[in-house]
C-alpha cells in the first residue's frame, strides 16, 4: 500500500480522507458570544462543554451531549458554524437553565 501520494494542495492523501468532512477538532476552548457575552466551548467526544471565564480561571456550567442538539444546532456545531442562530439558541437555553438553577 503506497501512502505517500499527494493531493492537490500537498497533504497525503489518506491524511486527507481522515479528516474529510469533520469539524475541527476541539482540544482547546472556543471563544463564543453568546447573548452579548462571551462564552467557551469545548469538544470532548460526543459532549460539548459550556463554560465561562471567571478571574484566570474557567467555570464549566455544563456538558451537553451533541446527540441532544437540534439537526440543525449540531450541522452548525460539525461545520464550526458558530455563528449559526439555532446553535446558539441552543447554547443560550443551556445559559438560561444554568441562570434559573442558581449556577
Amino acid at each position: 500500500m503506497r501512502l505517500a501520494v499527494a493531493d492537490r494542495v500537498g497533504f497525503p492523501a489518506c491524511e486527507r480522507a481522515s479528516t474529510e468532512g469533520r469539524a475541527p477538532l476541539m482540544g482547546e476552548s472556543t471563544t463564543i458570544g453568546l447573548g452579548g457575552e462571551e462564552y467557551l466551548l469545548q469538544r470532548e467526544g460526543d459532549a460539548l462543554r459550556l463554560g465561562r471565564r471567571v478571574g484566570g480561571d474557567t467555570v464549566w456550567l455544563d456538558d451537553i451531549e451533541v446527540s441532544q442538539l437540534p439537526g440543525p444546532a449540531r450541522e452548525a456545531l460539525e461545520r464550526g458554524d458558530h455563528s449559526d442562530q439555532t446553535l446558539q439558541t441552543s447554547l443560550l437555553g443551556v445559559v438560561q437553565a444554568e441562570a434559573d438553577r442558581g449556577a
